[in-house]
């Protein structure tokens, strides 16, 4: 096959322009991106003031201010009676009259609102004073050193609206029962006394003066240094002051029988006095309600007149010498010496249930008074003195039987102190109302238990 021989092209000149095609259709491009932001602005002019906002809440109180400076001084108050100013003594000998009697004469210098201390060794009546000066008073008192029960009597001179008090001295040389309408006035050295006043040192005063609220009759509300009486709280089955009698202030009726001798042992409170030798407070008779032999509570209000220095009774329900079961102790409270209280109960025939304290306290010294109580609860025993336990509690005795031929005997030969106060419970009380008993009675005296 014969080789062709290849042919060589050569460009030639360019062509003139050719005319102008028609416009060409819109493209289909794509929307581009968002650009970034700009820059912030600049910040535009301030906004007019807008309303006034609605008033705020009341604010805290303030600081209290300094204390502003002292007031004026206020007047002077009236002068008050003069209670106790110089003192004169006067010993009353024997059984005395005195009528016109001159005053100043035997009390040199004694002045209006002094004392007059009446030394009672015999009966005193006043049947008129000399006054040492117009308007004159003074106080009039007794002190007892005797041991006796001796009386000073005011007659009256007849001016007062409450008949019994001495509201003025009487006329000198007036005679007896002129103008007189009201009662003479008599102070005992052994009564009790409302107290106006005291002086002197180891003995009381009872004091009278013009214009007095003195009174008889004993006050049971007690106050400082006073004792009140017991009260028919838990109702006793018998309740005894011994305030100058023997009754029953329980409505039991159970008065006691005896020769008693009585003492003033705080002003309106008297006592049973310890003196009593072999003459017992007793009943005429056997009392049933008295003869208990279960729980029971017996109280008593004793004033010291010496040291306990061995076997002695204040209370107890029991037969002189016994020898049958009816005749059996059913309760008893006492002291067995110095140091320790005494229970007693029986069984069987006379057989001795016996449980005697001891405490690391001592018992009140002499010329001191004291609450004294004891309970028995299911046969276990427990004393107090003064609202509060004394000793720890026994072990459960043999339970009392027997004794319905016994009596109540208040006192022994014994002696050491004066009773004022007995109470029988027949129920054990607590722990607590031992206390408010105390409270109610020595408490209002000396002081409360909490």
């Amino acid at each position: 096959m014969a080789l062709r021989t290849p042919v060589q092209r050569v460009q030639g000149p360019t062509g003139p322009r050719g005319p102008e095609g028609p416009a060409g259709r819109d493209g289909d491009g794509i929307e581009g991106a968002t650009g970034p932001a700009g820059p912030t602005g600049p910040t535009g002019p301030a906004g007019a003031t807008g309303p006034a906002g609605a008033t705020g809440a009341t604010g805290a109180t303030g600081a209290t201010g300094a204390t502003g400076s002292t007031g004026s001084t206020g007047a002077t108050g009236a002068t008050g009676n003069t209670v106790s100013g110089s003192e004169f003594q006067l010993t009353i000998t024997t059984t005395t009259t005195w009528t016109n009697f001159d005053l100043a004469a035997v009390c040199s210098g004694i002045k209006t609102g002094d004392i007059v201390a009446l030394v009672l060794q015999a009966n005193l009546t006043i049947n008129s004073i000399v006054p040492p000066a117009s308007a004159f008073w003074c106080w009039f008192g007794i002190r007892d050193l005797s041991g006796g029960d001796f009386t000073v009597t005011f007659k009256d001179k007849g001016t007062d609206a409450s008949p019994g008090q001495v509201q003025q001295f009487r006329t000198p040389g007036a005679t007896f029962a002129s103008g007189d309408v009201g009662a003479d006035h008599v102070m005992s050295s052994e009564e009790d006394w409302g107290s106006i006043g005291y002086t002197g040192t180891s003995q009381g005063w009872r004091i009278l003066c013009k214009n007095s609220a003195n009174r008889n009759g004993v006050s049971s509300a007690g106050g400082p240094g006073i004792p009140a009486r017991f009260d028919l709280t838990h109702s006793p089955v018998g309740l005894w002051h011994f305030d100058g009698n023997l009754n029953d202030s329980s409505g039991n009726g159970f008065t006691l029988t005896g020769s008693p001798i009585y003492r003033q042992l705080f002003p309106q409170v008297k006592g049973l006095s310890s003196a009593i030798g072999s003459n017992i407070m007793t009943r005429p008779g056997a009392d049933a309600s008295l003869a208990i032999t279960g729980d029971v509570t017996v109280e008593a209000l004793v004033y010291f007149t010496t040291t306990p220095s061995g076997l002695a009774t204040i209370a107890t329900f029991t037969t002189v010498g016994a020898t049958l079961a009816t005749q059996n102790t059913l309760w008893l409270l006492g002291f067995n010496s110095s140091t320790q209280l005494r229970w007693l109960h029986q069984h069987g025939v006379n057989v001795n249930d016996q449980y005697l304290a001891t405490d690391s306290q001592e018992f009140p010294y002499q010329f001191q008074a004291c609450h004294l109580a004891v309970t028995r609860t299911s046969n276990v025993i427990q004393f107090y003195l003064n609202g509060l336990p004394w000793g720890s509690a026994s072990a459960a005795l043999t339970p009392a039987s027997g004794g319905s031929a016994s009596i109540i005997r208040v006192g022994s030969a014994g002696g050491f102190v004066s009773v004022f106060g007995l109470k029988i419970v027949a129920s054990a009380l607590s722990a607590g109302q031992i206390k408010d008993e105390y409270n109610r009675t020595m408490g209002v005296a000396f002081g409360l238990l909490a």
